[in-house]
């Protein structure tokens, strides 16, 4: 058993193909047995290499966009080459965004996770699929004052700290709509609609591509995080 385990370490994963094929993938080296590419991806700079960074510790690769407009990871074709029998299982960590910030993303402190088993050569599932989760929607109807406690409160917290004066310069639309939403009855927050009122929409923060070396018995995770925090 030493001796095919030795020659398992020393073998090499099939080609992730051409240049060209793979010209618009993000192309990962987990190391000498397993490779991943996910694609095909719109860069924000033409060249998808410059749009993130891989930070490797131990055996976890942190994919971290490096502008706003960098791609995101779902709906995306994922292909894991390697010689090894693997295991693949992707953890969508969702939640809801605060789009009123064109600066950095802001996500509601609340988290649902939603757990695919996937092949190795196979489409990520959409937000738009995940969003549909029974588990998901569950959550959403019970957490649904929460949820708008918590958009309601990012939401004000945002724009208080915007000078009257400049907002009603700048944004005469965004001015009105903050004016309004401050009038609101915090017990009544359930009619305003929350993505029109409260800028707010369901997104997934982060995403954890599990992938198991059956053959090794060896667990390698992906993590692209859609939030500011760094790793």
């Amino acid at each position: 058993m030493s001796c095919q385990k030795s020659s398992h370490r020393g073998t090499v994963p099939p080609s992730l193909g051409t240049s060209d094929s793979l010209k618009n993938y993000l192309n990962i080296t987990i190391n000498h047995d397993i490779r991943v590419a996910i694609g095909e991806m719109a860069s924000a700079d033409e060249n998808i290499s410059e749009d993130f960074k891989m930070i490797n510790r131990n055996d976890t690769v942190y994919i971290i966009r490096q502008f706003l407009e960098s791609d995101h990871l779902d709906g995306k074709h994922l292909k894991v080459l390697s010689k090894h029998k693997t295991g693949i299982t992707v953890k969508y960590n969702v939640g809801f965004h605060f789009m009123g910030d064109e600066k950095k993303s802001i996500y509601l402190p609340l988290n649902y996770v939603v757990t695919r088993k996937i092949g190795p050569d196979t489409v990520l599932p959409s937000f738009e699929n995940i969003y549909k989760d029974p588990g998901f929607q569950k959550f959403i109807g019970l957490n649904e004052q929460k949820i708008y406690q918590q958009a309601y409160s990012t939401f004000i917290s945002y724009y208080e700290n915007i000078p009257e004066n400049e907002l009603k310069s700048c944004c005469p639309d965004d001015f009105e709509n903050y004016t309004n939403i401050k009038k609101t009855d915090p017990n009544h927050l359930q009619s305003l609609d929350w993505e029109k009122h409260l800028l707010t929409v369901p997104d997934y923060k982060s995403m954890i591509i599990d992938i198991k070396d059956l053959t090794l018995s060896k667990n390698y995770v992906l993590v692209f995080n859609k939030e500011d925090e760094k790793p």
